[in-house]
């Protein structure tokens, strides 16, 4: 789930040719799907939040911050997602300031990511999920930083 919110977040579009006739998985992107995608995220990460009891997992503590950590992802990516398409242009030249509030909210979830994935699984695979959001994080934040003096 990681890997598919880091692919996301990492393109704007598959390029295409013309003349393909399948339709796009992209096709139904919009910001009024965007929008719902980021409100039913909202309300599931509050269900995740208000649960009465646990089941008897014993790892049930881990696997709710693994789901919370993919609704956050996935909802940086309806935030990107919904900018993108009012820029109509790439993460790389969106506002100044759109860019630093999506690295703000991506940021820690980097940092989360790394955390929870050396909890349950081999860390040879973080890299590669890493270096997804890290790409997504450098193109949102490197004119912004070569701005800095």
């Amino acid at each position: 789930c990681v890997c598919v919110c880091a692919r996301f977040l990492a393109r704007k579009q598959p390029r295409r040719s013309n003349n393909q006739k399948k339709k796009c998985r992209w096709n139904d992107l919009s910001v009024p799907n965007l929008r719902a995608s980021a409100r039913h995220l909202k309300q599931q990460m509050k269900m995740l939040d208000m649960r009465q009891q646990k089941p008897s997992t014993p790892d049930i503590d881990l696997v709710v911050e693994e789901l919370r950590l993919v609704a956050e992802l996935l909802l940086c990516a309806c935030l990107l997602g919904q900018a993108l398409h009012k820029h109509n242009c790439g993460p790389s030249k969106l506002p100044n300031v759109t860019r630093t509030d999506l690295a703000n909210r991506l940021l820690p979830l980097v940092t989360r990511q790394k955390d929870l994935w050396a909890r349950r699984n081999r860390l040879g695979g973080r890299n590669d999920s890493l270096a997804r959001l890290e790409h997504t994080l450098k193109c949102l934040l490197d004119e912004i930083h070569s701005l800095d003096f």
